[in-house]
């Protein structure tokens, strides 16, 4: 084209182009960014829905034309194209004034799936009053959209942890804490308990000393303990009466229990608030995960030991029923380890490498923690335990403390306990 005009070239080009050709360039120019959705469709949705009420009657365009752009918003160039045309003021206005909780729903999944990207999560965050009002539906009696609220809550600090003043202020502003208390201690739907565990989980972990303390005072209270022991002994029955959790997810809520009691246990504020009664049903816990974990052959075994090692220590090893089931089931891996290491051609494990990952980097965990309670408990009940083992139990025992000493694992002030307790055995 020549100063406004098309060249004879031009035109007889345009001229001769198929009709596919032609269609092909405007399908290319409706498209999101490399994606293959269409700009026209997702425009067509935010105009319907500045129609509040309309929309909230609307159950056709709901399931069909808003899950599309709920599943379309997986791509990021289509989180991005809702970001620029405004969307997050078109959601937000629906959150304020719609009682439809399905709409709602499918609304809140949307920003989900947007806040999974973090180019989209620094614009959701320029849109402070917005994340308040997600947070505020965690008060909501609906558990679809109880989910959302915490795949929101979950993807957004993930992605953005390092400035946790920010989201815990938008946290408090939306009541979440008091409305995520309320869930655990409450709740009987599995799938909300769960989310709601790997929530907080996230937001234990996203904290430092310097949101220690806004942390603890949002979320910590002198019931909080209770309120954990609550929520997962629900998990825990739903796992029992549906069976409808998976193994996986089983699992991953076992991790991430003792994860969240690790995580606040190393708060010396938080100390106190684990007296006898809660440290029993605790213990009871821990002991019913190491087992699970152990008996299912899960490679995740080391992280629950460590934890539970960790607890143990942080509550200096109190001595009580369900503290000494967790040591008779430390003794049975310990006993799992040899016995199956040393006859892996017989061995009870499905996984014949399983031994091999686990003998390396669990002996000094279980070594560490053996050494702990030798030298705590009464010497008559850890004599009573250690009896059941035999002569190559005890002289593994022994060849690992001395690496455990050499690799400074274990302070030789228990060790020492350790070596006068194994001498008595093998006499």
């Amino acid at each position: 084209m020549k100063n406004g005009t098309r060249t004879v070239e031009e035109e007889t080009n345009k001229q001769s182009r198929s009709p596919e050709s032609i269609a092909a360039d405007a399908v290319k120019g409706d498209v999101i960014g490399s994606t293959a959705y269409s700009q026209r469709f997702v425009l067509n949705c935010l105009i319907k829905l500045t129609d509040v009420e309309n929309v909230e009657s609307a159950s056709e365009f709901i399931e069909k034309d808003l899950c599309t752009m709920w599943d379309m918003t997986t791509e990021k160039d289509v989180s991005k194209f809702l970001i620029e045309h405004d969307a997050v003021e078109i959601f937000n206005a629906i959150l304020i004034s719609s009682n439809n909780n399905r709409l709602l729903e499918v609304i809140l999944g949307t920003v989900s799936n947007m806040s999974c990207h973090k180019d989209v999560t620094v614009d959701i965050k320029q849109k402070r009053a917005f994340a308040v009002n997600i947070f505020t539906h965690l008060k909501s009696a609906d558990p679809l959209l109880l989910v959302q609220v915490l795949r929101f809550a979950l993807t957004i600090i993930y992605n953005d942890s390092t400035d946790m003043n920010f989201w815990l202020a938008c946290l408090r502003d939306g009541d979440f804490p008091s409305s995520l208390r309320f869930i655990l201690e409450n709740c009987a739907n599995e799938d909300v308990l769960t989310n709601s565990l790997e929530t907080l989980n996230c937001i234990c972990s996203a904290c430092n000393d310097d949101t220690k303390n806004t942390f603890i005072k949002l979320f910590i209270d002198e019931h909080f303990v209770t309120s954990l022991l609550t929520g997962f002994q629900e998990i825990l029955n739903c796992i029992k009466e549906t069976s409808s959790i998976n193994k996986e997810t089983e699992e991953r809520c076992y991790v991430i229990f003792l994860a969240i009691i690790w995580a606040v246990i190393n708060f010396d504020e938080c100390l106190p608030l684990f007296n006898e009664e809660s440290n029993e049903k605790l213990f009871t816990h821990a002991n019913m995960i190491i087992e699970t974990a152990w008996s299912n052959e899960n490679d995740g075994i080391l992280d629950i030991m460590e934890y539970v090692t960790g607890i143990s220590s942080a509550l200096n090893f109190p001595f009580s029923n369900s503290s000494i089931k967790i040591c008779v089931t430390f003794m049975r891996v310990w006993k799992d380890l040899i016995d199956s290491y040393d006859n892996k051609i017989n061995s009870d494990f499905e996984d014949p490498d399983f031994i091999d990952n686990m003998k390396k980097e669990i002996t000094p965990v279980l070594t560490n923690y053996f050494v702990r309670i030798v030298k705590l408990w009464p010497l008559e009940k850890v004599n009573e335990l250690f009896k059941d083992f035999e002569t190559k139990h005890v002289f593994k025992l022994k060849s690992s403390i001395e690496e455990c000493i050499e690799n400074k694992i274990v302070d030789t002030y228990y060790a020492d306990v350790c070596f006068t307790l194994i001498e008595s055995i093998n006499k």
